[in-house]
């Protein structure tokens, strides 16, 4: 009964070792790029970084203008206050503020001159 069960076995075995290298097989070819079309991966990765660096120049743009707003409005207010008697509430509040629009003009030093 051994040497019937045996072959049949073997024959089985051999069956799902074809079919999991058929699979292996197929996943591997589905896996490569088509026919003709080339991959170049050092100028995916240079486009990528150029659009990186375009997109941190617009941010730094728009980090400036607001930077000069802010600053630019701070000064008009201090400006106008000048000859105003304020509460020292109102005081102390104006020089937080000039002190928050220093802390955001500091985030980005002057460009000194040599």
């Amino acid at each position: 009964m051994l040497r019937m069960i045996y072959p049949e076995a073997v024959l089985a075995g051999g069956f799902l070792l074809a079919c999991i290298a058929l699979g292996l097989s197929a996943g591997v070819y589905k896996s490569l790029p088509a026919a003709g079309a080339t991959t170049d991966l050092g100028g995916l990765v240079m486009a990528k970084l150029n659009e990186l660096a375009e997109q941190l120049n617009q941010i730094t743009t728009q980090l400036e203008k607001a930077r000069v707003e802010v600053v630019e409005r701070v000064n008009a207010l201090v400006a106008a206050l000048e000859d105003v008697g304020l509460p020292a509430e109102a005081e102390a509040a104006l020089e937080a503020l000039k002190a928050k629009a220093q802390e955001l003009d500091d985030l980005n030093p002057d460009a000194t001159e040599e």
